[in-house]
C-alpha cells in the first residue's frame, strides 16, 4: 500500500511543480494559524487607529470565558496536536494583539483546563517534505499528529487507501460551525473525509484602482453599484476596459492598460465567470470532465479576447511572475484579476483599491462568483478508536468561537472584522467578501485540484499565449484529462 500511495503522491507533486506560479492557492492565503478568524476593528474615519482593540464592557468578559453548556468530557490529559505545512516546528505562544485575541485565548485556556487536554499546532514541513512526513506517519502509525490541515491535492491518495476517518461518524457536522459546502466537497459515497470549521476564504476576484477610475471620469463606486444591481457582467466589464485603456500621449502605444493578470488567473477568470469548471462532481459523487461544457470553451475564448482587444498587455517571456501585482500597485493598470492573498504581500501601501467578484458570463448557469480552494481538517484513520473520539471532542469544542463566546456578541464581533483591516473600503467586505463566503451560489468549487496528473497547465498555458486555440487545447488534452479522472473514480469506487 505504501508504494501505491507514494506513487499517487508523486504524481501530485509533479503536477504541482508544473503548475503556474500565479495559481498556487496556498501561497500566503493560509499561512496563518488555523483557528477561527481573528477579527480586528473596522476601519474608522478620523484620528483613531483602526487597529486599536475594541472597547470592552465594564464587566470585563475575559474574566469569565463562556464554555460549552454540556458537562465537559474528561480527556485524561490528552495532548492534541494539529499538523499543518506552515507553522513553526513547535508551537510558539503569542501575546494577544486585541481584546478578541484575549477572549479566544482565555476561552481556549479554560477549555483545556475543563476538558483536561492540551492543544498545540506544529508545522510538519519542519521535519522534511510535508507529504513524505505525512505518508510515513500514516503508514507506520507514528501518530505524530491528532488531526491535520490537508491540501486538496492529498485527498484522493489518502482517502482511496482508507487513511482518513469518516468525520460524519464522530463529529456533529450538522452544527453550523462546520462548513456544509466543504463537507460536501470532500464527501465520497456518503463518507465525509474532511471539513472545515466556519467560513471558507475568498480567492479570485477583480481589484480596481479608484484613483485611476476617477481620472478616467468613471465613478469609483460603479463596480460595486453594478454588482449590487445584478448587472456586473461581461458586457459592463468590457465597457470599463474600453474607457480605462489609454494612449496618453497619442503615439499609438498603450500607456495605461485597463487590466492585468497572470496568464493562468486570466484563463480561470474566463472559465469560472461563465459558470464552468475543469472537473466537476455529480450528485452520485462521480467526477466528470468539465471541459465538455460549451461554457468552458466560451470562457477561455472570452479571456483571450481581452488580450486581443488591447485591454491587457500580452504575456511576455522572461517577465517576473508577479508583474501583474507590481503593475497594479504602481498604477500601471486600472484593474487586476487575482487572489486575496496578494493584499498583504503587495498592496499593503495602497489605500485606494476596491474589490468585486468575478463578473457574470453569458452561459445560462453563470453568475458572479469566486473560486474556492478549501483547506480542511482531516483525522488519520490510523489512530486508535479511543483516540479518534478524543480528537473529535477537541475539534467540536475548540473551533467556532464566534458563536461559543457570548461576549463576542456584546463586543459586536463578526467574521467581517478580520477583513476590514485588509481592504480599503467597507463595501469590499460588506458587499463582496461577505457574499463570496456566505452565499452558496457565489462560491465555485472546482475538483481539478483533487485529480492527480490532471493536464491543467497543458490546457490553459497554450491558450493564454495563443499557441493553440481553446478548442484545440481542449481536444488535445481531453483523453489525458478523462484518463486521470477515470483513475480517481476507479480508486474511489465510483
Amino acid at each position: 500500500m505504501k508504494k501505491i500511495l507514494a506513487l499517487l503522491l508523486a504524481l501530485v507533486m509533479v503536477f504541482a511543480l508544473a503548475s503556474c506560479n500565479s495559481t498556487d492557492p496556498t501561497k500566503k492565503q493560509d499561512e496563518t494559524k488555523a483557528t477561527d478568524a481573528q477579527p480586528t476593528d473596522k476601519a474608522t474615519e478620523g484620528d483613531e487607529d483602526p487597529t486599536d482593540s475594541p472597547t470592552l464592557p465594564d464587566d470585563d468578559p475575559t474574566d469569565s470565558p463562556t464554555l460549552p453548556d454540556d458537562e465537559p468530557v474528561d480527556l485524561g490529559g490528552y495532548e492534541f496536536i494539529m499538523g499543518d505545512w506552515w507553522s513553526a516546528a513547535e508551537e510558539e505562544e503569542e501575546e494577544p494583539d486585541t481584546a478578541w485575541d484575549s477572549l479566544q485565548r482565555d476561552y481556549h485556556d479554560a477549555l483545556e483546563l475543563s476538558m483536561n487536554f492540551t492543544f498545540k499546532q506544529i508545522g510538519l514541513q519542519n521535519r522534511g517534505n510535508y507529504q513524505d512526513v505525512l505518508i510515513d506517519a500514516l503508514i507506520n502509525k507514528d501518530n505524530i499528529c491528532s488531526a491535520f490541515q490537508m491540501k486538496v491535492e492529498q485527498f484522493i491518495p489518502l482517502a482511496s487507501q482508507g487513511l482518513l476517518v469518516d468525520l460524519s461518524q464522530y463529529l456533529d457536522l450538522d452544527d453550523p460551525m462546520w462548513n456544509d459546502l466543504i463537507s460536501d466537497y470532500f464527501t465520497i459515497d456518503g463518507k465525509v473525509y474532511a471539513s472545515r470549521p466556519d467560513l471558507d476564504q475568498p480567492r479570485l476576484g477583480v481589484f480596481f484602482n479608484k484613483t485611476l477610475f476617477e481620472k478616467a471620469g468613471i465613478d469609483p463606486e460603479l463596480p460595486y453599484d453594478l454588482q449590487e444591481a445584478g448587472e456586473w457582467d461581461w458586457a459592463h466589464f468590457e465597457e470599463l476596459c474600453q474607457k480605462l485603456t489609454k494612449d496618453t500621449n497619442n503615439d499609438g502605444i498603450t500607456d495605461l492598460f485597463a487590466l492585468n493578470a497572470n496568464d493562468c488567473d486570466l484563463m480561470q477568470f474566463g472559465v469560472y465567470s461563465n459558470g464552468a469548471v475543469f472537473v466537476g462532481k455529480d450528485e452520485n459523487g462521480v467526477f466528470y470532465d468539465g471541459t465538455t461544457d460549451p461554457a468552458f470553451q466560451e470562457g477561455l475564448e472570452w479571456a483571450v479576447s481581452l488580450v486581443n482587444k488591447g485591454y491587457i498587455a500580452e504575456f511576455g517571456h522572461g517577465q517576473a511572475w508577479d508583474k501583474a501585482y507590481t503593475d497594479f500597485r504602481e498604477g500601471q493598470c486600472a484593474m487586476m484579476i487575482s487572489q486575496t492573498w496578494i493584499i498583504e504581500a503587495y498592496l499593503g501601501d495602497m489605500d485606494n483599491f476596491g474589490y468585486v467578484m468575478i463578473p457574470q458570463g453569458t452561459a445560462a448557469n453563470a453568475h458572479v462568483c469566486t473560486n474556492m480552494y478549501p483547506t480542511p481538517i482531516a483525522i488519520p484513520a490510523t489512530l486508535p478508536e479511543e483516540e479518534i473520539e478524543k480528537v473529535a471532542e477537541v475539534l467540536q469544542n475548540w473551533y467556532g468561537t464566534l458563536d461559543k463566546i457570548e461576549d463576542a456578541k456584546i463586543m459586536g464581533i463578526t467574521f467581517r472584522d478580520s477583513y476590514y483591516s485588509q481592504f480599503c473600503d467597507e463595501r469590499s467586505v460588506d458587499e463582496t467578501v461577505t457574499r463570496m463566503i456566505t452565499e452558496d451560489e457565489c462560491a465555485l468549487y472546482d475538483y481539478r485540484y483533487m485529480i492527480p496528473n490532471y493536464p491543467y497547465d497543458k490546457i490553459v498555458v497554450p491558450v493564454a499565449n495563443q499557441s493553440q486555440t481553446a478548442a484545440a487545447a481542449i481536444e488535445e488534452q481531453r483523453p489525458v484529462a478523462e484518463a486521470a479522472i477515470d483513475v480517481v473514480n476507479e480508486l474511489m469506487g465510483n
